[in-house]
């Protein structure tokens, strides 16, 4: 029976455990949706973006994580003691969602300056400057006031969460970190081989290509998301390149060593 247990991860959620959830985010003020993984809700919320993954995402309980490019804060260690198959909701305040309301994050720019990054400056207008994103509040007298407050800053939030699996599998595990950081359409196109303490992720070229200016971040988190998780001293990842990539001739190795010894 305790074999039958494990495979159906029956038993109270803990720290540590791998879990797919589905989630969706609301704000409690007003019921507005601004993320879930349910495909059919984005659509009816008019929310839907074709490039984003619906699907149930990847949670080491206890640890911060992010949806669709979304940090979400104050959920994971909620998560505990729920079961597999449960749907619970749960409120996070402010100051663990996306922060108190800051009259310090309001900063004053000349038009002149503004001018420089939005040509047509509107009250009301998201516009990024200083590598910031913030709404223009105020234009008066050739000053402008931009508000780079979170949209969503000083609101409670309700998220509702279902936990749809607990994995228990080291190989599946994984796999499943690798498609929290790399979304693929077909998951074994990464090779995964264990040597003692070191796991070496075998990329093909044409993703590593495609990942691009992203990819020393993946890496890295990848990495750390590993050694943190499973008795690993270094990740190594080796990209592919053949022949028949890009109309063939390339055929070269490159060998990245990740090696974070603690």
């Amino acid at each position: 029976e305790a074999k039958d247990e494990k495979k159906e991860g029956v038993g109270e959620i803990k720290e540590k455990d791998f879990v797919l959830i589905d989630i969706t985010g609301k704000i409690k003020k007003t019921g507005d949706i601004f993320i879930t993984t349910d495909e059919e809700v984005a659509k009816n919320e008019e929310i839907h973006d074709p490039n984003s993954l619906y699907k149930p995402y990847l949670v080491i309980v206890g640890e911060n994580f992010s949806i669709q490019g979304l940090a979400i804060k104050g959920v994971s260690p909620e998560l505990m003691g729920m079961k597999v198959g449960e749907t619970k909701t749960i409120e996070v305040p402010p100051e663990d969602a996306f922060g108190e309301r800051s009259s310090k994050r309001i900063k004053t720019y000349s038009m002149k300056n503004v001018k420089k990054v939005e040509k047509n400056p509107l009250l009301g207008k998201r516009i990024t400057i200083d590598n910031k994103s913030g709404v223009i509040t105020r234009i008066d007298r050739g000053r402008v006031n931009i508000d780079f407050n979170h949209p969503y800053a000083g609101l409670y939030i309700n998220y509702e969460v279902t936990i749809k699996e607990k994995i228990t599998d080291k190989e599946e595990k994984i796999n499943k970190l690798i498609q929290s950081r790399i979304p693929l359409k077909d998951p074994n196109q990464i090779e995964i081989k264990r040597e003692e303490e070191t796991i070496s992720l075998i990329l093909p070229g044409q993703i590593a290509f495609q990942l691009a200016k992203h990819l020393p971040m993946i890496k890295l988190g990848l990495s750390m998301d590993i050694q943190r998780n499973f008795e690993v001293k270094t990740v190594k990842f080796i990209e592919t390149y053949g022949e028949n990539m890009f109309g063939g001739g390339l055929a070269h190795n490159h060998d990245h060593d990740h090696n974070h010894d603690h």
